[in-house]
C-alpha cells in the first residue's frame, strides 16, 4: 500500500509523519478523522533498487516472539484492560516497562502503528510480523465482539501451556540424542586409542590374528586414516538430508511418518503434536472462530506433515458439509479423540468434550515422556556395553 508523508496542525502544534492509504484523498480523510488539518501531503518517494537491496540486507531482523514472551505480554495487557485502562495506554505502559527488551521493541512498534497510522490492534500485530497467525485472528474476533480483555487472558493461558509442552518435548528429544552422541564418543575412544595400542603389542607376536580381531583393527585403521573425510561426509549427508526434507514434500511426509513409527519416541511425538493442534483448535473455536477456520488455523502449530495432512483433509471435508467426526473417521488420530468429538457433536458440547480430552491427553503425554526417558538409559547402556564388549573380546582373543 502507498505511504504518504504529511504535515498538519492538531489545533495547537504542527505535526508530521507518515500514513498508509490507497490514495491521497483517503490519506487526507484518515488524517481528518484524527482531528488534523492537513497542510502538506505527498507520496513518499520510492527507494532506488540499490538502496532498497541495501536497506533489506542491513535492516534489523523482525522479532518473532517466543511462546513464553507472548504469554507474559498477553496476561499483563489483558490484566490492564480488565482494570479499565485503555488499550493505547496499556500498550504504552508495557512498552516503557519492557524498554530495550524484545517485548518492548515489539510493543513500541504496535503502539506506533495504532497511534500514527490509525490501525486496529489486530492489524498492528500483523504488521509487526512478530505474532502467530492464530493469535492475530483471535484478537481480530475479540475486537469485533468487544471481548479483547478476556481473550488476551485466554491466549496467555494457551501460550503458557503450549510453551510448557514444547519445552518438555524438546528436553525429552534432546536426552536420547545426547545419549547417542556420548555412546558414539565412547566407541570412538576405544577404536582410536585402545585398539591402536593393542595392535602395536600384537604386531610383535609374529603370527596371524583371529579374523574378528583383524576386522576390528581394520576398522580402527580406516577411521584413524580417514577421519577428516568421514567427518566431512557426515556433514555433507546431514546437509543433503536437510535440503531434501525441506525441499520435497513427499520426502518430508515419508520422514515425518517414519518418525511416528519409531518405538518409544513415535508415540510421544504423535501425542505432542495432537495436543498442541487441538489445544489451538479449542482456543479458537471456544472463542467464536468458525469451526472450519479454527481447524485451518490450528494447522499452523503442527510441525509433522503426516499429522497435518489429516487435519487439512478434515477441513476440506467440513467445507463440503461432512460432520467433524465423519471427516476424522479414517485418520490415524487417537480413537478416544474421535469418539469424544462424535459425542460432542451429538450433544452440542464439542468444545467441552475436546477440552476434556486435552486435559487427559496432556497428563498421558507427561507419563509417556517420563517412561520414554526411563527406558532410554538402560537400553542405551545395553547397546553401547554390547559393542564395547565385542571390541574388547576381539582384541583380547590373541
Amino acid at each position: 500500500m502507498p505511504v504518504f508523508y504529511y504535515e498538519a496542525f492538531n489545533g495547537k502544534d504542527k505535526v508530521s509523519g507518515e500514513i498508509e492509504a490507497s490514495n491521497k484523498a483517503q490519506a487526507v480523510n484518515m488524517l481528518k478523522t484524527r482531528g488534523l488539518v492537513v497542510v502538506k501531503i505527498h507520496l513518499k518517494k520510492e527507494e532506488s533498487l540499490r538502496s532498497s537491496i541495501m536497506s533489506k540486507l542491513f535492516a534489523p531482523r523482525r522479532i518473532k516472539l517466543k511462546d513464553r514472551e507472548i504469554a507474559v505480554l498477553s496476561r499483563q495487557l489483558g490484566s490492564l484492560l480488565l482494570a479499565g485502562i485503555s488499550l493505547v495506554d496499556a500498550i504504552s505502559t508495557l512498552a516503557d516497562e519492557y524498554k530495550s527488551s524484545r517485548i518492548g521493541h515489539v510493543l513500541q512498534e504496535v503502539y506506533d502503528y495504532i497511534v500514527n497510522m490509525n490501525m486496529r490492534f489486530a492489524s498492528a500485530l500483523k504488521k509487526t510480523n512478530s505474532f502467530p497467525i492464530i493469535y492475530i485472528n483471535l484478537v481480530r474476533v475479540a475486537e469485533e465482539t468487544g471481548t479483547l480483555d478476556s481473550t488476551l487472558i485466554v491466549l496467555a493461558t494457551f501460550y503458557e501451556r503450549r510453551a510448557a509442552i514444547k519445552e518438555k518435548l524438546k528436553s525429552a528429544m534432546i536426552y536420547p540424542i545426547m545419549v547417542g552422541i556420548m555412546s558414539i564418543a565412547a566407541i570412538l575412544v576405544f577404536m582410536l586409542i585402545v585398539v591402536p595400542k593393542l595392535k602395536t603389542v600384537y604386531s610383535g607376536f609374529g603370527k596371524s590374528l583371529p579374523s574378528i580381531t583383524q576386522f576390528v583393527i581394520n576398522i580402527s585403521d580406516f577411521i584413524y586414516h580417514n577421519w577428516l573425510w568421514l567427518v566431512l561426509g557426515v556433514i555433507a549427508i546431514y546437509l543433503l538430508f536437510r535440503f531434501v526434507i525441506k525441499t520435497f514434500y513427499k520426502a518430508r511426509l515419508f520422514w515425518h511418518r517414519f518418525l511416528l513409527r519409531i518405538p518409544l519416541v513415535g508415540n510421544v511425538l504423535m501425542l505432542g503434536e495432537i495436543v498442541q493442534a487441538f489445544r489451538a483448535f479449542y482456543t479458537l473455536f471456544s472463542n467464536g472462530v468458525p469451526i472450519v477456520q479454527s481447524l485451518e488455523l490450528s494447522t499452523e502449530v503442527i510441525t509433522n506433515e503426516y499429522i497435518k495432512q489429516f487435519v487439512i483433509e478434515a477441513k476440506e471435508q467440513l467445507e463440503k458439509g461432512v460432520s467433524f467426526s465423519k471427516a476424522l473417521e479414517k485418520s490415524d488420530l487417537p480413537g478416544v479423540l474421535k469418539v469424544m468429538i462424535r459425542v460432542g457433536e451429538q450433544s452440542g458440547n464439542l468444545d467441552t468434550m475436546i477440552k476434556t480430552y486435552l486435559d487427559m491427553a496432556e497428563e498421558e503425554l507427561n507419563i509417556k515422556i517420563d517412561r520414554m526417558v526411563a527406558a532410554i538409559e538402560p537400553l542405551s547402556t545395553i547397546i553401547v556395553g554390547s559393542i564395547v564388549l565385542v571390541i574388547l573380546l576381539a582384541m583380547y582373543l590373541p
